[in-house]
């Protein structure tokens, strides 16, 4: 219950910094109005609020980045004099949390950092290769031990084998280890040709949808085009700070990392578009026409959060719909867009290229575990292992909207679950993790082979982490692709 409610108070202090923002970059004499639109239209991001309804580190960080944005915003604006005492130890606290929380964090303030101050940072290039050295001295001392802290502190297992199989610099190492050297220029480009049709399909349909996906669209041209950002010298170094706030972090992930994708780790940019949106709206140079296209558009967007956050009206899902081509075709995005002006299917986390014939044995699984449900009059404890995503995402999903047969605060997928190094690493303890799944309800296990090779669903092995002495086997469902679903309830 702590931390589903650290979630929701996590809720307003995004749209409290989408507000800032929003503020921060539009004219003083429409600060206000900007800073209300971008709040509202934030809000209505389905990217943004189904995040608020789960605790990932995420939307955690996603508020952290954007405090430590607008703090970085106002100091370029302000005089020092005119700066609050605490503003400066509060920009350095925000920076020290986003560090503890996700190093990848950094990335986004760097490069909006980059943006509002190259004027500075070309002047320090410009000014010789001895002073340019003295710097990143300078700045290694200060950041060494740091790296040295992340790389060998108690998540350093985590972080190392991220860096060596989840980036291309480290999969580079391997390659050579393994004498392939000239297999690496092909599938490095490969990689990057489908990993930019997946950004660009799961932003349109996961992060955004396809309604609201074209006014931001427009805003990102009109702000990074408009004149203000050509004449005014704030207006034109924030413009920038924008620039590099969007493009550095797209970058790293779409030419540095490999392994698979998920739209969580843009998330810190969702506010982005929110406050560009309502500064396009408070600058439009027809003023008459503001107020109609503000209504017109948050109405728009209501009505879209609704759809697909709440299942709300859905005779009306299905309506203008198409199939477009991409250009490319990976493992999970085919080479078509399938999409709805009112998202026909949608289901958090789990996002499809089309909709999804499988179902996952969800509705049997509900038959299952109804009873038990009413035998301890309480929602359910319930672990996922492995191959389970999908049943996962969906169970999440539905029962945040209609039902109250899982507790969610207990809902747990354990990936890797026979390997304990790596548990150890992301958990922090393994016991630990032994008693939570030990006091689970329900642990929901996939079992048996399939075509596919790299599924690792269970065949009676490896498991370590869920002691069947504790549970019995108490029902198993048939799966579309050949394996069960077996249930078990503590004993």
């Amino acid at each position: 219950s702590l931390l589903l409610g650290l979630s929701f108070l996590l809720w307003p202090a995004l749209l409290l910094g989408a507000y800032s923002l929003g503020s921060a970059l539009a004219p003083p004499e429409q600060a206000r109005s900007a800073g209300l639109i971008a709040a509202a239209f934030s809000g209505f991001i389905p990217g943004l609020f189904n995040y608020s309804r789960v605790l990932v580190l995420d939307l955690m960080l996603a508020v952290l980045v954007l405090g430590a944005s607008v703090l970085i915003l106002r100091f370029h604006a302000r005089p020092s004099a005119a700066r609050a005492p605490f503003e400066s130890w509060a920009l350095v606290g925000t920076l020290l949390m986003i560090l503890a929380l996700k190093v990848n964090g950094l990335v986004f303030v760097v490069g909006l950092s980059l943006g509002l101050y190259w004027p500075q940072v070309r002047s320090a290039l410009a000014a010789g290769p001895r002073s340019v050295a003295r710097s990143m001295g300078i700045g290694l001392l200060l950041l060494g031990p740091v790296g040295v802290w992340l790389l060998f502190g108690r998540r350093g297992d985590a972080l190392r084998e991220t860096l060596s199989q989840s980036t291309w610099p480290g999969a580079l190492l391997l390659y050579f280890r393994e004498g392939s050297l000239a297999e690496f220029p092909g599938d490095y480009l490969s990689y990057v040709w489908g990993r930019s049709w997946e950004m660009a399909y799961y932003t349109l349909l996961q992060s955004f949808t396809p309604l609201l996906f074209v006014p931001i669209l427009l805003a990102y041209l009109w702000y990074f085009g408009r004149e203000r950002g050509c004449h005014d010298e704030l207006a034109h170094r924030q413009r920038a700070a924008m620039f590099g706030w969007l493009v550095l972090p797209v970058l790293a992930l779409l030419f540095g990392l490999r392994g698979l994708y998920d739209e969580r780790y843009l998330l810190p940019l969702l506010p982005q578009a929110g406050a560009l949106v309502a500064v396009a709206l408070v600058e439009l140079p027809w003023p008459r026409l503001r107020g109609p296209l503000c209504a017109a558009l948050l109405g728009a967007a209501s009505l879209n959060f609704t759809v697909v956050s709440f299942d709300a009206l859905p005779s009306i899902r299905p309506g203008l719909c198409a199939e477009l081509p991409g250009w490319s075709d990976t493992e999970r995005v085919r080479g078509q867009l399938w999409t709805c002006a009112l998202y026909s299917d949608y289901r958090f986390m789990d996002r499809t290229t089309r909709p999804d014939a499988r179902t996952w044995a969800k509705e049997e699984l509900r038959a299952v575990l109804q009873p038990e449900r009413d035998r301890l009059s309480r929602p359910l404890r319930v672990v996922f292992f492995d191959d389970l995503y999908d049943l996962f995402y969906r169970v999440w999903q539905q029962d945040l909207l209609q039902e109250d047969l899982y507790r969610h605060e207990d809902l747990l997928l354990v990936t890797r679950c026979w390997d304990e190094a790596w548990a150890r690493s992301v958990w922090g303890s393994v016991e630990e993790l032994k008693q939570t799944v030990a006091g689970a309800d329900v642990a929901l296990v996939r079992w048996g082979a399939t075509s596919d090779a790299k599924d690792s669903a269970l065949r009676g092995r490896r498991c370590t982490l869920f002691d069947k002495r504790n549970f019995e086997l108490a029902s198993e469902l048939p799966l579309e692709d050949g394996t069960s679903l077996r249930i078990y309830f503590r004993r």
